[in-house]
C-alpha cells in the first residue's frame, strides 16, 4: 500500500499536475494559433503582391499611352507625363520586387511574374533611353515589346489572380477550421483540466477524510476514556497527530492507573454523590471507615448514614455548595453498622458539568477525642490545679509578710522565691487556658470604637516601670486613628509586644510604637533596638513554647506563650500579625486590624 502523502506534498500534487496539463494545453493552443497566423500572413502577402502587380501594370500602361501620344504629337506635356509615370513605375517595381522576394511560399506563378516584370523593366529602360537619345526606331521597337510584355503580364496576372482567389478561399476554409479546432482545444482543454483537478481533489479528499475520521474517532474515544483505533500508518501530519494522540492516551492510561491505585488505597473515603445525594462511586476505604461494602453503599442515600441531629446541617451545606457551584468543608457524625458513631470531616466539590458532588470523607474521631481529652486537661488545670496553686501562693505571701510569725532571713528568701515561682506557674496556666479559649473560638469579643492612642497609652502604663528600670525610652505616634476592636484584648496584645521589646532591648535604647490608617483598616507596629530574630526563626516565634534562644526562658523569663496569645487574639479579630527583623538591628512586630469586624463577631 502506498504511503500517504504529506499535506505539503498533496498541495504540490494539486498544483503541479493541473499546471503541467495547462502548459501542454497552452503549447498546443500556441501551435494552432501559429498555423493560423501563417495562413493570415500568406493571405495578406498574396493580396499585397497582386495589388502591387496590378498597380505597376496600370502605371506601365499609362506611361506607354503617354509615350504613344508623345510620338504622335511631339507634345512635351505627354513626355513629362511619361517621365513621371516612368519614375513612379521604377519605384513601384522596386517595391514589388522586394515584396515578391519575401514570398515565403516561393510560388511559381509569382516567380514567373517577377521574371516578367524584370524583362518589362529592362525593355522599358531601353525605350526611355532611346527616347532621350532621339532614336525613334529603337524607341518604337522597345515600347511595342513593352506592350507585348504587358499583355503577357496581364494574362499571367489574371491567371495568378484566379489561383490566388482559389487559394484565399482555401485559406478561409482552413482558417475557419483552425478557429473551430482552437475553440475545441480551449473548451475541451478547460473541461479536462477542471475534471482532472476535481478528480484529484476528490481522490485526495477521500484519503484524507478516512484518515481524519480515524483521528476524530480517536480524539472522541480519548475524551470518553474508550480504547483507541489502530494507529495510522505513514509519516504525514495526520499520522503524526494520531501517533501523538496514542502517546497521550498511553500516558493518561498510566496516570489513571496510578490515580485509581491511589484512590483505591487511600485511607480516606473518596466518593461521589448525585443530585439526590445518593452514592454513585466510592473507593475501598468505605469498608474500613464506614463498615459497609462498597457495592452495598452504591445507591444508598447519604442521609441514612448521618445521625438525625446532624442531618439538617449536612443537607444545608450540600445544598449551598450545589447552589453556589463551589466547594465547602463541614463536620458531622455518622452511625456505623455496629452501632458506633464516628466524627467525619467532609470536603465537597460540586461539578456542574457532571452534576455530581465529589467528596473526601476523613475520619476525625481521634482528633475529636484528643480535643475532648485536652478540654478535660484544661478543666483539670483550671479547676483542680489553679485553685490549689492560688491557695499556696496566698499562704506563701502570708508567710513572707510575717502573718504567721517572724521567720529567719534565710527562710524569708526561700519563701519569696517560692512565691515568685508559684506566681509564674499560675501565669502560665492562665495563659494556656486563655490561648485554648482564643483558638477554639469559645470567647466573644466586645467590639467598640476606640482611639488607637488610648489603647497604646494603656499598654505603655503596664510596662512603664520595667522600661524605666532599663532606662528605655518609649516613643509613640501622635496620629489620631480610630479602630473597631475589643479594646481589652488589643491592649493585652500591645502589652505583650512591649514587654518582649523591653525584655530583649539593651539599656538606654528606644522603642517606637506607631499606628496608622491603611487601606481596609489600621496598622500597629512595635519596633525595638534589640538583638533581632534570625530569618529562619521568625515564623516560629508565634508558636507555643518557642524561644529564639534555648536559654531565654531562664535568662529572660517568660513561658513562650505571649506571642501565641497575640496571634490568637489578632486572628480572632480577623487581622494578621508578622515580624520583620535583621539580627543585631532589632525587630519590628506589626499587626493589622480590619476596619469592620468579621461577620458574626460584632457584639
Amino acid at each position: 500500500m502506498a504511503r500517504p502523502l504529506k499535506i505539503s506534498q498533496q498541495n504540490l500534487l494539486i498544483i503541479s499536475i493541473p499546471l503541467t496539463f495547462q502548459i501542454i494545453f497552452v503549447a498546443v493552443l500556441l501551435f494552432a494559433l501559429s498555423g493560423l497566423a501563417k495562413q493570415y500572413e500568406r493571405e495578406s502577402h498574396l493580396r499585397m503582391a497582386m495589388g502591387g502587380i496590378n498597380g505597376l501594370l496600370n502605371q506601365m500602361l499609362a506611361s506607354s499611352a503617354s509615350e504613344g501620344m508623345f510620338q504622335a504629337t511631339q507634345n512635351k506635356a505627354f513626355r513629362k507625363l511619361f517621365e513621371n509615370g516612368f519614375a513612379e513605375s521604377r519605384i513601384q517595381s522596386a517595391a514589388l520586387k522586394k515584396l515578391l522576394a519575401e514570398d515565403p511560399a516561393e510560388d511559381i506563378e509569382l516567380g514567373d511574374m517577377k521574371r516578367l516584370l524584370d524583362q518589362m523593366n529592362v525593355t522599358f529602360d531601353q525605350g526611355a533611353r532611346a527616347m532621350n537619345s532621339g532614336q525613334f526606331t529603337d524607341m518604337v521597337v522597345a515600347f511595342r515589346k513593352v506592350r507585348d510584355l504587358i499583355e503577357v503580364a496581364q494574362v499571367t496576372s489574371a491567371s495568378t489572380m484566379k489561383k490566388m482567389e482559389a487559394e484565399n478561399e482555401q485559406h478561409k476554409l482552413l482558417q475557419r477550421q483552425a478557429k473551430t479546432i482552437i475553440t475545441a482545444i480551449i473548451v475541451v482543454g478547460s473541461l479536462l483540466n477542471f475534471s482532472l483537478l476535481l478528480i484529484l481533489l476528490k481522490y485526495i479528499d477521500s484519503i484524507n477524510q478516512r484518515r481524519f475520521n480515524t483521528l476524530s474517532n480517536n480524539i472522541h474515544a480519548l475524551s470518553m476514556q474508550r480504547p483507541l483505533m489502530a494507529e495510522l500508518e505513514g509519516d504525514d501530519e495526520v499520522a503524526a497527530l494520531d501517533s501523538l494522540l496514542h502517546q497521550v492516551n498511553a500516558s493518561l492510561q498510566q496516570a489513571r492507573r496510578k490515580e485509581q491505585a491511589m484512590i483505591d488505597n487511600a485511607l480516606d473515603v473518596i466518593c461521589s454523590l448525585d443530585l439526590s445525594l445518593r452514592f454513585q462511586q466510592a473507593n475501598n476505604a468505605v469498608a474500613k471507615q464506614f463498615l459497609i461494602d462498597k457495592d452495598e453503599l452504591i445507591g444508598k442515600s447519604l442521609s441514612s448514614l448521618i445521625l438525625p441531629e446532624d442531618r439538617e446541617k449536612t443537607l444545608y451545606e450540600l445544598q449551598t455548595v450545589m447552589t453556589n457551584k463551589g466547594q465547602t468543608s463541614f463536620e458531622n457524625r455518622i452511625k456505623l453498622a455496629d452501632g458506633t458513631t464516628r466524627d467525619i470531616l467532609w470536603n465537597v466539590v460540586f461539578s456542574p458539568d457532571e452534576q455530581n458532588l465529589f467528596c473526601v470523607a476523613h475520619d476525625i474521631s481521634g482528633r475529636k477525642e484528643v480535643e475532648r481529652l485536652k478540654q478535660e486537661v484544661i478543666a483539670v488545670v483550671s479547676h483542680d490545679l489553679r485553685a490549689p496553686l492560688t491557695s499556696l501562693g496566698l499562704t506563701l505571701n502570708i508567710l513572707a509578710e510575717g502573718g504567721m510569725g517572724p521567720i529567719s532571713e534565710k527562710a524569708q528568701n526561700r519563701v519569696t522565691r517560692a512565691e515568685a515561682s508559684v506566681g509564674q506557674l499560675i501565669s502560665i496556666i492562665n495563659d494556656l487556658i486563655d490561648i485554648e479559649k482564643y483558638e477554639s473560638g469559645s470567647i466573644s469579643l466586645d467590639y467598640k470604637i476606640y482611639e488607637a492612642a488610648e489603647l497604646v497609652d494603656d499598654a505603655i502604663s503596664a510596662i512603664e516601670a520595667s522600661a524605666a528600670a532599663k532606662r528605655i525610652r518609649i516613643e509613640k505616634s501622635k496620629t489620631l486613628v480610630k479602630v473597631v476592636c475589643d479594646g481589652t484584648r488589643i491592649v493585652r496584645v500591645l502589652t505583650n509586644l512591649l514587654s518582649n521589646a523591653v525584655k530583649f532591648s539593651p539599656e538606654n535604647s528606644r522603642i517606637n510604637i506607631l499606628c496608622e490608617a491603611v487601606k481596609g483598616g489600621v496598622l500597629f507596629s512595635v519596633a525595638d533596638e534589640g538583638r533581632g530574630i534570625p530569618a529562619d526563626k521568625q515564623a516560629a516565634v508565634f508558636q507555643r513554647w518557642k524561644q529564639v534562644e534555648k536559654d531565654d526562658e531562664t535568662k529572660k523569663g517568660g513561658s513562650g506563650l505571649g506571642l501565641s496569645i497575640c496571634k490568637a487574639l489578632i486572628d480572632a479579630h480577623g487581622g494578621t500579625i508578622e515580624v520583620t527583623s535583621e539580627p543585631g538591628h532589632g525587630c519590628v512586630f506589626r499587626f493589622f486590624l480590619p476596619a469592620e469586624p468579621p461577620r458574626g463577631k460584632r457584639a
